[in-house]
């Protein structure tokens, strides 16, 4: 008995010591790494995930910040590693916005796979307005109907074709139209470019881009039509009154 007495202090005293050197400022977190971020900054990422003040990394979950980190629609995918004694990688991959369907008034942001990523009234981001999709009914989070058709489909090529030429997140191209994939048109400023086919819409765009932001003087305040649907031949620009 006196034994088992003499045991409860020197257990005590050594949960005390252990709880301790956890809160030790030893293992106060004072190094985080942030990869992956494009259009989410640093300081919102540590906000969402906690980490905006002084955490123990003991006491820290990564599990719980990763779901508050995912509650944002921007982010596909977000991992928290520890590395102790102080250090967190925190990792995250975005979803990639393409543009806005227009639907009921409201207009739709749009990534890749067709997902809405947000609602608003009016467009918050330079993206262009997607015209020619269609779909009856959407949901927050959920992808659109028209997001495995051709249609669709077309958009995204494009898409990766004006970020690839710095037009897509980028004062110019505000509006394309796919309703017709063998007739797609651009709009650009106040011009009208009609494109054709996807067929050559590499080429087709360089052309279009060198036309309107080097050849056109004063292009945003001109309006008009360019065609630049065959590849070698004369492009012809028309304005119009």
């Amino acid at each position: 008995m006196r034994h088992a007495l003499s045991v409860v202090p020197a257990l005590c005293g050594l949960v005390i010591l252990s709880v301790m050197f956890v809160l030790s400022p030893i293992f106060r977190v004072s190094d985080i790494e942030i990869t992956g971020n494009e259009r989410l900054s640093n300081e919102y990422i540590l906000e969402a995930s906690g980490l905006d003040k002084p955490v123990n990394i003991f006491l820290y979950s990564p599990h719980k910040a990763q779901n508050e980190l995912l509650k944002n629609l921007l982010l596909e995918s977000a991992s928290i590693s520890k590395l102790y004694p102080d250090k967190l990688q925190i990792s995250v991959q975005e979803r990639h916005p393409i543009g806005y369907a227009k639907h009921q008034g409201a207009y739709l942001c749009l990534d890749e796979d067709g997902m809405v990523l947000s609602v608003s009234q009016a467009p918050d981001k330079p993206l262009p307005v997607i015209s020619g999709l269609e779909f009856d009914s959407y949901a927050l989070g959920e992808p659109i109907s028209a997001g495995k058709s051709e249609t669709f489909e077309t958009m995204v090529f494009l898409a990766n074709l004006l970020e690839k030429h710095s037009l897509l997140e980028s004062e110019g191209v505000s509006r394309v139209d796919v309703g017709d994939t063998s007739d797609i048109h651009l709009y650009i400023y106040n011009i009208d470019v009609a494109i054709g086919r996807i067929d050559n819409a590499d080429e087709k765009i360089r052309t279009m881009k060198a036309i309107v932001k080097g050849e056109l003087p004063d292009a945003q305040n001109v309006k008009g039509t360019l065609d630049v649907r065959v590849i070698g031949s004369q492009y012809y620009f028309k304005v119009l009154t």
